[in-house]
């Protein structure tokens, strides 16, 4: 029906860009949302939906927990419609109870301040690493939607060659759904990753620093669809050009 509504104008127009590669630079950037939207709302998924046996082993049992400090990166890929998915918990704007579309999510860099542990009732609480500068002059960046952002948080990472970084605002993630955005690898923990080698690298090159690869010419495709939907996103809800195009 919605094919109908649109006319066949578009429908033909669709089907001739969803045949093309993935190097194709025919149609809009809203044509190319609106395919993948119909892709996910519209078409029936081809596979059944991962059961709990296909859940990665680091987040089974329940004894799972991660510690203060531990970095996570955000997914290049599945933030791009501003939610990871229609299950439940997928949803940026509900999982930290901002109202936001998630792609600000998109290869974000986020630090864990207060710890996680399965069980324990407690909200997953973080910070970002590699948000806009909010204040130049005081050399305060966006560390989350929520809270006040006229509060400045210092995080000085361990070490006499510790590294100072000032931010306002954090995000709170429901456990219910931090763990969703976890086990379908929408947020990624970066084992072996200190804040130290976050913040010595160039704001750009964090999510790299963090992990963050892009293995295949499909998901660099993907990837350069998010990285325009962030630009939009900033540009709608802070006013701002971020990132900017060069990074």
């Amino acid at each position: 029906r919605l094919f109908c509504a649109l006319g066949p104008e578009y429908r033909t127009r669709f089907d001739a860009e969803h045949r093309e590669d993935s190097g194709d630079k025919q149609g809009t950037h809203t044509d190319k949302m609106l395919q993948r939207w119909i892709s996910r709302c519209l078409i029936p998924p081809r596979l059944q939906p991962l059961s709990l046996a296909d859940v990665p082993s680091a987040f089974a049992g329940e004894d799972f927990k991660l510690p203060t400090g531990a970095v996570l990166r955000g997914s290049a890929t599945a933030w791009l419609l501003g939610k990871a998915g229609e299950g439940p918990g997928l949803d940026a704007g509900r999982a930290t109870a901002t109202g936001l579309p998630g792609q600000w999510l998109h290869k974000a860099v986020l630090l864990l301040v207060d710890g996680y542990t399965r069980g324990a009732d407690r909200p997953a609480v973080l910070v970002m690493l590699n948000g806009p500068t909010l204040d130049a002059d005081q050399d305060v960046h966006l560390g989350g939607f929520g809270g006040a952002r006229q509060t400045v948080y210092k995080i000085k990472t361990p070490g006499d060659d510790g590294i100072t970084y000032k931010v306002a605002g954090h995000t709170h993630f429901a456990p219910s759904a931090f763990e969703a955005l976890l086990n379908i690898g929408a947020l990624e923990v970066a084992d072996g990753v200190e804040a130290q080698a976050i913040l010595a690298a160039p704001r750009h090159q964090r999510w790299a620093a963090a992990g963050g690869t892009i293995k295949t010419p499909a998901e660099a495709t993907e990837a350069a669809l998010g990285d325009e939907q962030q630009r939009k996103f900033y540009s709608r809800f802070l006013r701002m050009d971020f990132p900017p195009e060069e990074s």
